[in-house]
């Protein structure tokens, strides 16, 4: 007893010395000199702590403050952010920030400030632009370098900045706004959630390496009672089995039934590791890998992120100017506390009303509703140079309410990852009761749990009866969260579900977002889109809305984006009256006697939401004819024509030409493996150079010609991102950096090891006595 205290005590004197020396770990800073760290860093995000007397000779945390300016006139939001960057350190610091966007905005714009400089951006080709950077930087001049690693994640990189320097970077971009269900809806994402990597794939993953799981629910309910069909017999025929974890339906054994089954999946990225070659939006960290396939240390998934609950020491601002033609009704936003300071009945401007609540970490969602109900639809014409551009919006018919209601078959995908745990998970499983709960008795229904591994509730889907519901919904409640978020795997897991021909099948995906490989998904629901329609329902305040619209996008359903568990009635029932009864199906648009090209939207087969369907395009000659749209309503044919000659042509509206742009960059580079086809990869880098805005392929550099940095030392800083609202810690496991300060780790240590005293004196106390 005396070795083991003495033992304990040696230990507390060394966590005691660690608290007051710099804690070294896994995920370590760049050395700036330019060279490639021998040991392999991963591509995955880790954690920073803020010391009160850390070193202080260098600025880690050089981002300021962040002043968000955006003017909605009518449709068209244009949005300004301007990133202050300060270096009060001692040595000159190369700044990189990662920041996100919304998916669907067009990026036109930059400028750089720095001292007495100022420099607009020139728009050039992905790698000319990286290497010019690198040139400046080398050279000791200040430069800033803008680059598209995914439509709502950017990188800005900022090369020397010099002690006591300033450097202001203001960012210029547009997208529309449209409205669902009468309410129109203005985001401004604020803050990258942590991706999840697994892994780099040195080689590819064997398709016998993948397990997933088959839940055996025996201690919730008896499995003949959970899959007794409606005329109490018990059948495979139902789609379910009476032995989730032993055998199929005949007694023999069935490998889609097993406790531990491999999965078919012919992936090489099950685990969810981020396959960047495989994907053009980061196709200059594919090239910078090495060759023993190593990450390298700049991918932008590998983010320091400070632990939860902290925040930068940095200031966050957002500003509003609405304007919007007539009268507004109400003006709300759930996600922080805003003041509202109408100028008219048609014109409101709304600032952050608390300075103190930083705003930086989840995002900010506006909402405001007009007093005119019924938005009509509209057409625009806008001519600039040598080109004419048009928008036409098509407001949908009532909602019908149909006689007959075909039975469904859904398959909810759950994520229980780490990054879900506490309050998204809470509010998803809120979400998920509701939905189940609520189903027909003529449906069917399955539930594919996911995080490193992938649990089914079944091996086919069910009957949705009251047994089957209970046995969901304990398997839901029993979830708290936890691993990695492995959709991939889980995706194709649901979709492997044996089908039943006369049932319509939907497959709802119910996530965070937070991956890094999408463009695998998109494939997988491109290639499975005639057996499905794909819905996805975003969980959190800040969601990968890049992956959420895109599943629904690609799997021709709806998304949904669930930021509170009170909403989740609200979301579940809309996504059931969208399901029973569509809008419009059977699209088709003609532009009789209106001579257009280049249009850069093909309209949807089907149309769920109550939201006006949106066409992009070109136009020659003078404008007259009629556009004319064409569908079904229930069982009634759909009408509605525009006139074109009606229409006066703007032509100052330069808007209308960059919506275009980021429309036609959406059909160019598709979802999935299309954007990996070199013609398209011309035509997409065209297009950037022509209308000056980011894409896969170009970038925004600018560079003042003044050396300011001679010596040329100076070190590179990742800019630590808060954790978003109410995501855990569990959300980023790679370890601490170079300048932490983990003295709360340590102290938690030390904490355990008095509390292991304790107990042993009171362990020795009792058997004294």
């Amino acid at each position: 007893m005396k070795k083991l205290k003495k033992g304990l005590c040696l230990l507390l004197v060394v966590l005691l010395a660690l608290t007051v020396c710099p804690f070294r770990a896994s995920a370590e800073e760049g050395s700036g000199d330019g060279t490639e760290d021998e040991e392999e860093t991963l591509l995955a995000p880790y954690f920073i702590i803020q010391g009160e007397d850390g070193e202080t000779s260098v600025d880690h945390f050089p981002l300021k403050s962040t002043e968000v300016t955006t003017n909605i006139n009518g449709v068209i939001a244009e949005t300004y952010v301007v990133q202050t960057y300060r270096n009060e350190g001692d040595k000159p610091i190369n700044a990189r920030y990662v920041f996100p966007t919304s998916s669907t905005v067009t990026m036109h714009g930059m400028k750089m400030e720095i001292g007495n400089h100022v420099v607009t951006a020139q728009i050039k080709e992905k790698e000319e632009a990286k290497e010019e950077y690198e040139e400046a930087k080398s050279e000791g001049k200040s430069a800033s370098l803008l680059e598209q690693k995914r439509p709502n994640v950017f990188t800005m990189d900022v090369a020397n900045i010099m002690p006591g320097d300033t450097a202001r970077i203001e960012l210029h971009y547009t997208e529309m706004i449209t409205s669902v269900e009468g309410i129109y809806e203005f985001v401004f994402p604020t803050v990258v959630g942590p991706r999840y990597v697994a892994g780099e794939p040195s080689a590819p993953v064997d398709d016998n390496d993948v397990i997933s799981k088959v839940v055996d629910m025996q201690d919730a309910v008896s499995d003949e009672d959970a899959v007794e069909d409606r005329d109490g017999s018990s059948s495979g025929e139902d789609g379910s089995s009476k032995d989730t974890s032993a055998s199929g339906e005949d007694g023999d054994s069935d490998d889609r039934n097993t406790t531990d089954r491999k999965n078919s999946s012919e992936s090489s990225s099950e685990t969810g590791e981020d396959s960047d070659s495989d994907d053009t939006s980061d196709s200059d960290e594919a090239d910078n890998n090495s060759a023993s396939g190593s990450g390298h240390k700049d991918s932008w998934t590998s983010s320091p992120y400070l632990p939860n609950g902290a925040v930068p020491d940095s200031e966050y601002h957002i500003t509003v100017n609405l304007s919007t033609g007539v009268p507004i009704a109400d003006v709300s936003c759930k996600s922080h506390e805003i003041n509202v300071a109408k100028n008219g009945n048609s014109q409101a401007t709304i600032t952050l009303a608390n300075p103190e609540d930083y705003a930086g970490n989840r995002d900010f969602i506006l909402k405001y509703k007009l007093t005119n109900e019924t938005v009509q639809s509209g057409l625009m014409l806008t001519s600039s140079g040598d080109e004419n551009y048009f928008l036409l919006t098509v407001q949908p018919p009532e909602r019908f309410t149909p006689d007959d209601i075909p039975p469904r078959e859904y398959i909810f995908v759950l994520d229980i990852s780490g990054s879900m745990y506490g309050y998204p998970l809470d509010t998803a499983k809120a979400l998920i009761r509701n939905l189940v709960a609520n189903l027909k008795e003529t449906d069917k229904f399955n539930l594919v749990l996911f995080e490193n591994d992938t649990y089914l509730l079944s091996a086919k889907s069910l009957p949705a009866n009251s047994k089957n519901v209970a046995m969901a919904m304990k398997l839901i409640d029993d979830q708290e969260g936890g691993g990695g978020t492995s959709l991939l795997p889980a995706l194709n897991e649901a979709i492997s579900i044996p089908m039943d021909k006369d049932f319509a099948r939907s497959v709802v995906i119910i996530t965070d977002g937070y991956i890094s490989n999408e463009s695998e998904i998109y494939d997988l629901i491109n290639e499975n889109m005639g057996t499905a329609s794909f819905f996805s329902f975003g969980i959190g305040c800040s969601v990968n809305d890049y992956l959420i619209k895109g599943i629904a996008q690609c799997g021709f359903g709806e998304a949904f984006t669930v930021t509170d568990s009170a909403d989740a009635e609200e979301y579940a029932e809309r996504f059931r009256t969208y399901i029973e009864s569509p809008l419009l199906t059977g699209i088709t648009i003609d532009y009789g006697g209106f001579d257009v090209y280049d249009v850069a939207t093909a309209a949807p087969s089907i149309l769920y939401a109550q939201k006006p369907l949106v066409l992009f395009g070109k136009w020659r000659g003078e404008p007259s004819g009629t556009i004319t749209v064409s569908g079904q309503t229930g069982s009634e044919s759909y009408v509605q024509e525009i006139p074109v000659s009606d229409v006066a042509v703007d032509t100052e509206n330069e808007a209308v030409r960059y919506l275009w742009a980021r429309t036609k960059l959406d059909q160019l580079a598709g979802f999935g493996s299309i954007r990996n086809d070199d013609s398209v990869k011309e035509d997409i880098t065209q297009l950037g150079l022509e209308y000056n805005m980011t894409t896969p392929y170009t970038s925004f550099i600018a560079v003042v010609e003044e050396v300011r940095n001679p010596e040329g030392d100076s070190e590179d800083v990742n800019q630590a991102l808060p954790l978003p609202l109410q995501v855990s810690n569990l959300a980023v496991g790679g370890g601490y950096t170079a300048y932490s300060e983990p003295g709360g780790i340590i102290l938690g240590v030390i904490l355990t090891i008095v509390s292991f005293f304790g107990i042993l004196g009171r362990n020795r106390k009792k058997k004294r006595h």
